[in-house]
């Protein structure tokens, strides 16, 4: 039988299809000419995901549609997963190779019942799509269009963001945060023709990633798992405590000598690996998985990109469009034809200071196209956590977060939101200090549906329950008042 389709939000972190992904898989599946009829039916199903599935995606980048279509995309993209690995390889499409695969099956299962549960699992995540879609048509989002709309204030989102930040560098318990997914690309000039000295804007096509906030220097195996390396990384802090191995303390007996224990809780030794342990960078993992039918890498073993983060990186939020502007015609639509129209891209470039390196792609700047992942965040968060990862980490010396975010005091929101808004972009409804900001103004809660009553604006409805009283009621107590003297 096929394995059960996780639904949880953090299952889904290595199911990265996506809408691309998605393409790739359905022109796999478009080269069978001569397959069955119902594997002709299961493309078609597959194929009717493709539209909804780019219009969930491009809402599950927001945070206040998140909640509500987040599910629905890791549904809809493990299920295409599994269809992909359904898919036959290796022989000519030709009606005997097909009467043959279809004789075979896996575990037991023969073939046409594995077809018959995908098909059920591929009607599953079109009425999971279908339901999220129909709840954001009748959510309190402000616009049809609001995968687009303008940057705005999201409490929520800030709160998480904090949350997770003060467990990543305040209270060291986890190493690294999952951000997003998406492409990475580099921007630079090239020169317009031979012989000519005239440079021209260009994006080069890197490679798709995984990008993750961490904390210290990264030197476990990228394979192991979060919770094995933040394992680790509670033992070297052990071990940096006692002077050796946790379980052994420094003895003549266990063969660790007192110059040696010395030789690591030296106070230059200590506070270089305190620094190292402090040190925040953004790391953009690549996903070769992703690049399986040779588009992108086409196969090579890329390195991944590391940005050290400090006050002197450059972060900057934009439109796919605004960003192809500045390409030539012919290299502008090369660009939005492959990234969409609609895409949220971010402009990162490490800071000057850090030594150049093919980590840090010599300090080139890359352009990050921004993609809901499973177990990510909201492009609101991502811009939340990553600004307070650049203000704590000044050249001064790492700063505690309070001293830079104190989401009760509106003086520290608003100074933190507008120094967010001129480092990364525009960011609407912020706090701003005045006689009328008794709390930080705020967009709803995301996810909110409306209800009966706000949905139909009725009105001279008292607003709460101490609020002024029906006419008829209060003409009803001022006669039994009247009576009783």
């Amino acid at each position: 039988m096929l394995a059960a389709l996780p639904t949880a939000m953090w299952a889904a972190e290595k199911a990265y299809q996506t809408y691309r992904g998605v393409n790739a898989t359905m022109t796999k599946a478009r080269q069978f000419r001569r397959a069955p009829e119902q594997m002709r039916y299961l493309a078609q199903l597959c194929e009717a995901l493709l539209a909804p599935l780019a219009v969930a995606e491009q809402l599950a980048v927001r945070h206040r549609a998140l909640r509500i279509v987040g599910a629905a995309v890791i549904l809809a993209d493990n299920t295409i997963e599994q269809y992909d690995r359904l898919l036959p390889t290796g022989f000519d499409d030709s009606a005997e190779s097909w009467e043959d695969w279809m004789k075979t099956g896996v575990e037991g299962v023969k073939r046409e019942q594995q077809i018959l549960d995908m098909q059920a699992a591929l009607h599953r995540a079109m009425s999971a799509l279908q339901l999220a879609l129909a709840a954001v048509a009748v959510s309190t989002l402000p616009e049809p269009r609001f995968a687009l709309s303008p940057f705005a204030y999201v409490r929520d989102a800030f709160e998480g963001a904090q949350k997770k930040f003060e467990e990543l560098a305040e209270f060291r318990r986890t190493r690294r945060l999952l951000l997003c997914g998406g492409e990475l690309w580099q921007r630079g000039s090239t020169t317009k023709a031979v012989g000519q000295s005239r440079q021209i804007e260009s994006m080069r096509q890197l490679f798709p990633v995984a990008v993750h906030l961490q904390r210290g220097r990264w030197t476990g195996d990228d394979e192991k798992s979060d919770s094995e390396s933040e394992g680790e990384g509670e033992g070297e802090e052990d071990e940096g405590e006692d002077g050796g191995d946790a379980s052994e303390p420094a003895s003549p007996a266990n063969g660790t000598n007192g110059a040696d224990a010395a030789e690591v809780l030296s106070p230059g030794a200590a506070a270089k690996a305190a620094a190292d342990d402090d040190a925040l960078t953004l790391r953009f993992e690549v996903r070769q998985e992703a690049d399986a039918e040779g588009d992108g890498s086409g196969g090579e073993v890329e390195e991944d990109v590391s940005i050290g983060i400090d006050e002197h990186v450059l972060l900057r939020r934009w439109w796919a469009t605004d960003l192809a502007d500045d390409l030539p015609e012919a290299h502008k639509y090369e660009f939005l034809d492959v990234v969409g129209e609609e895409a949220l891209c971010y402009e990162v470039r490490a800071s000057t200071r850090q030594k150049p390196s093919p980590a840090t792609r010599a300090h080139a700047t890359l352009v990050l196209v921004f993609r809901f992942i499973g177990g990510g965040v909201s492009a609101e968060q991502f811009e939340a956590l990553l600004a307070m990862a650049l203000f704590t980490r000044q050249a001064k010396g790492v700063q505690p977060l309070s001293d830079v975010y104190d989401s009760g005091k509106v003086a520290s929101m608003a100074n933190f939101t507008e120094a967010m808004a001129k480092r990364i972009g525009p960011l609407r409804g912020a706090p701003v200090v005045g006689p009328s900001s008794a709390r930080p103004p705020a967009v709803r809660t995301p996810g909110g549906l409306l209800s009966p009553m706000r949905g139909l604006a009725l009105g001279g409805l008292p607003s709460s329950a101490s609020s002024a009283e029906p006419s008829s009621l209060a003409n009803s107590r001022a006669g039994n008042s009247a009576k009783a003297k």
